[in-house]
């Protein structure tokens, strides 16, 4: 049994903690914050056409690493938490 690999409750905490993604430190900075509840104060409904959710989410309309700009209220957008989930799923896939 010695070369069974070890599940994920038997690493130690320091290996459990680098398997897990990591949310990037910009979305949890100050500045984000405060663009973020500006966007969703303005209009806290999804922008998607045909959806009538509330926004939980604020999105990048072209995507920081395609060179969109971080704070620019012209680049960002309200969505709710599945047409978020469905851009974002549709980006990393434009992405391959």
């Amino acid at each position: 049994m010695a070369n069974r690999p070890k599940s994920y409750r038997a690493l130690r905490p320091q290996q459990r903690a680098a398997n897990m993604k990591r949310p990037d430190k910009f979305y949890t900075g100050t500045d984000w914050r405060k663009v973020r509840r500006i966007v969703l104060d303005a209009s806290p409904i999804c922008v998607i056409e045909g959806c009538t959710e509330a926004a939980t989410h604020v999105d990048h309309i072209i995507p920081r690493t395609w060179g969109g700009a971080d704070y620019a209220l012209s680049n960002l957008q309200p969505l709710c938490h599945g047409c978020h989930s469905r851009k974002t799923r549709n980006e990393e896939r434009a992405k391959r």
